[in-house]
């Protein structure tokens, strides 16, 4: 066979399909990405991860689904232009760096529609004491009422001990961890450790209630231990709180009042 001949044969063999690299990269750090979120999230919600060393986890997984994105989009130009194979990876990568980005994308959104405050309580004049004694931000007088004004004390014709029952039950049932119980001559104040429902990030949580005589006032404070904005977490956890006990304390007696 002449080496025309053979040039020629070897002209008409189907040439082998790249395949994209960048698209498999990009596959495959993604799917970290995911994996890094859930193991990450379930060890901190559990308490085997610190929040400052999930925090920086949360940011490393952040960036590698942002990268993930832009190499997947990178690679359909090729998978599109000179039609290398790749288009599952590529598609795997962009599925699962937004689904990554979803909680991300969530968390912004609700940044922009509250308040930057991490601090709330139903008493803006006195708050009750948090155990750290920080004092009560000066934004929050300014910023709580207008954003949050269902966040106000309760009032309940009962006596200071049967209501304390209820509260200490209530925050059993949360799964509140209690921190301590201070006994006064003008009623009880109770402080806990509280933790969101998905990643657990921990807030500490105070409840006071006065004796008035004939009726008791109960007051709250929410503060998280980290970060500047709560997304409303702190305000959601008094105003469920409260309305929960609204309906137990109604089932003992009259159906309590709501401060003006």
């Amino acid at each position: 066979m002449t080496t025309r001949s053979a040039i020629a044969r070897d002209r008409d063999l189907p040439r082998p399909v790249k395949h994209s690299v960048s698209a498999g990269i990009a596959r495959r750090l993604a799917w970290f990405a995911g994996l890094v979120l859930v193991v990450s999230g379930a060890l901190h919600r559990f308490g085997f991860l610190l929040t400052e060393a999930f925090a920086n986890v949360l940011a490393v997984v952040a960036g590698m689904a942002i990268a993930a994105l832009l190499l997947a989009l990178f690679a359909w130009r090729r998978v599109w232009v000179k039609g290398v194979r790749g288009a599952g990876d590529v598609a795997h990568a962009v599925i699962v760096s937004l689904l990554v980005l979803l909680p991300f994308g969530w968390a912004a959104a609700e940044a922009m529609t509250h308040p930057m405050l991490s601090d709330i309580t139903t008493d803006l004049d006195d708050p009750p004491a948090l155990a750290s004694r920080a004092a009560l931000p000066e934004a929050v007088k300014s910023e709580q009422p207008e954003a949050y004004p269902e966040v106000v004390g309760h009032r309940y014709p009962l006596p200071v001990e049967r209501l304390s029952e209820l509260v200490r039950t209530m925050m059993e049932e949360r799964g509140w961890v209690p921190i301590e119980q201070i006994d006064a001559t003008d009623g009880i104040t109770m402080r806990g450790l509280a933790h969101t429902l998905v990643l657990g990030f921990p807030s500490d949580v105070v409840i006071r209630i006065t004796d008035e005589g004939e009726t008791s006032y109960v007051d709250m404070r929410s503060r998280s231990r980290f970060g500047r904005a709560d997304l409303g977490d702190n305000a959601a956890r008094i105003a469920e709180f409260l309305a929960d006990l609204d309906t137990r304390a109604a089932s003992v007696t009259a159906v309590p009042t709501v401060e003006d």
